[in-house]
């Protein structure tokens, strides 16, 4: 059985068409919205364990993913938690204390390896976790720009259609439904980094 906690993002709702494309949609017994300034989710958490839920899918921001990982040890022990890009901010594992450490999730692969090079040598830290999406998302629409000026209808277009390219996340295309098929990998919370496995 799986639980879903969540902060209102398109990730969640992905994860829950795929599992209603497999006939799965029974593994979901719990499922909570939390609003960005809550702190306090003992009362789901209450209700997790009341379920016996086997992990707990946590869609949530950096900002509150301490807190929640935090009383979700307390609460739910040795039941895992299972994220998405936010567990790899380091800011948030250290908040955590050690509550994300072993905890797995799924992000974007390695992508390139020269954007973080660039981003640490120039900034002195490693990147965050998103800005290489930020980064291809502005490089997407300068070079659209670039191709087609300030033609809306066209830049849409080319966003749709964009074949190979070559960004901060890797090699990748659009996917037709204003998506980009990106290499993804499983990855864990350790107390030296985020490893794939």
């Amino acid at each position: 059985q799986l639980d879903f906690a969540k902060t209102p993002i398109g990730k969640i709702a992905a994860v829950k068409s795929e599992f209603a494309t497999r006939n799965k949609q029974q593994l979901v017994v719990l499922e909570e919205t939390f609003l960005p300034d809550e702190s306090d989710y003992r009362s789901f958490l209450a209700k997790a364990k009341s379920r016996s839920v086997d992990a707990v899918i946590a869609g949530l921001f950096p900002g509150v993913l301490p807190a929640f990982a935090k009383q979700a040890r307390s609460q739910l022990s040795g039941v895992p938690l299972i994220g998405i890009e936010s567990f790899e901010d380091e800011a948030a594992v250290k908040a955590a204390d050690g509550a994300l450490l072993g905890q797995w999730y799924v992000n974007a692969a390695s992508g390139s390896e020269g954007y973080a090079q660039s981003y640490e040598k120039r900034f002195g830290s490693k990147p965050g976790w998103a800005s290489a999406n930020g980064h291809d998302s502005l490089a997407l629409l300068v070079e659209a720009f670039s191709k087609h000026g300030a033609d809306s209808a066209q830049i849409a277009n080319y966003l749709a259609t964009v074949k190979d390219f070559n960004g901060a996340m890797g090699r990748y295309s659009a996917s037709g439904d204003h998506r980009f098929n990106l290499p993804a990998a499983v990855k864990v919370v350790t107390a030296t980094g985020f490893e794939a496995v």
